[in-house]
């Protein structure tokens, strides 16, 4: 019987983990879902800004 129940505390113990790490996971993706559309964000205003421009470099111009 005590062996049955230390499998149950057991069990319990790696439900609350797995709930913690698949938060984290979550969380993680989240971040960097973010973080890829404010990179796109930011190099299509960058080339927007350097249309603008008449005199451009090399680097600017790729």
């Amino acid at each position: 019987e005590s062996i049955v129940d230390e499998q149950e505390n057991t069990k319990s113990e790696n439900i609350h983990l797995r709930r913690f790490l698949r938060l984290l996971a979550n969380l993680f993706i989240l971040i960097c879902l973010g973080g890829s559309g404010y990179l796109i964000y930011f190099v299509v205003k960058r080339q927007q800004k350097f249309k603008q421009m008449e005199n451009v470099g090399w680097y600017e111009s790729n």
